[in-house]
Order: structure tokens, then C-alpha cells, then sequence
């Protein structure tokens, strides 16, 4: 099976992931722009990240470059805390049972409902900060 998913960069260039088994890991989703799916939720998201901290965008881009892979449950910590950061509460519906990869994601971004962004980016910067003494970077 191949998944391939289209992501939009902070530039506006699409990009296009193209996996070649369904169980890969978080890694793309986490580490990029988080899945798009038109044009209005592109520019929603580009607005919503306009407005985040420094600190917190530095981070996004620090977590790049770690030299090696963080567990899946480090990856949906750090995707439930970048979501409800950039996008606030989960306003999505919960993917269907074969989505297993897309389930889990959601569910982490839903179990942090009722953060406040300002929370949200603390506790993002917090845990790249400890993958980055974990796992440091080249």
C-alpha cells in the first residue's frame, strides 16, 4: 500500500509525502506542516502561526534536526501540543476505524481540548527541549 499526504510549508509550496507502507511512522506530520486540505485551511493555518511566539517556532524548527527518531508516543505528544497551539481546540470529527495512524493523532490533539495556546506552546517548547537533551542534535 502507498499513503500519500499533501502538506503545505510556512512558504506556501505544496509538498507531497509519499510513503510506500501505511505503517509508517509520525515523523512527517509531526516534523512538517500538519496535513492541509485546501486552500482556506492552508491560509487558516499560515494565520494561525503567524501568530505564535518565537520561542515556540524555534522550537518547531529544532525539532528537525534531532539525530535520531523520537518514539510514536513522543511524536503525539509533541503533535497534540503543536495542533492545539496553532489551531486551538480539535474541531474535526474523529477519523473512521481504518485510519488508525489519523485516530491516533486526533486523539492526541483531543485529549489536550481546553489548553490555552499560550499553554499549549509552553508545553511544546518543554518537551522538544527534553528530546533535544534525549536525542541531541547534530
Amino acid at each position: 500500500c502507498s499513503l500519500i499526504a499533501e502538506c503545505w510549508n510556512p512558504g506556501g509550496e505544496l509538498i507531497v509525502l509519499i510513503h510506500s507502507h501505511v505503517t509508517v511512522s509520525l515523523v512527517e506530520t509531526v516534523l512538517s506542516i500538519p496535513l492541509c486540505r485546501g486552500e482556506r485551511e492552508r491560509e487558516s493555518y499560515q494565520a494561525a502561526m503567524a501568530n505564535n511566539s518565537e520561542e515556540f517556532l524555534k522550537a518547531a524548527e529544532d525539532v528537525k534536526k534531532l539525530t535520531q527518531r523520537p518514539t510514536d508516543q513522543e511524536f503525539l505528544d509533541l503533535y497534540g501540543m503543536y495542533k492545539q497551539a496553532t489551531m486551538g481546540d480539535c474541531n474535526t470529527d474523529r477519523p473512521g476505524m481504518f485510519y488508525l495512524k489519523e485516530k491516533a493523532k486526533w486523539d492526541s490533539w483531543n485529549a489536550v481540548k481546553g489548553t490555552s495556546k499560550e499553554e499549549a506552546e509552553k508545553k511544546y517548547i518543554a518537551i522538544v527541549k527534553e528530546l533535544q537533551e534525549k536525542y541531541p542534535s547534530s
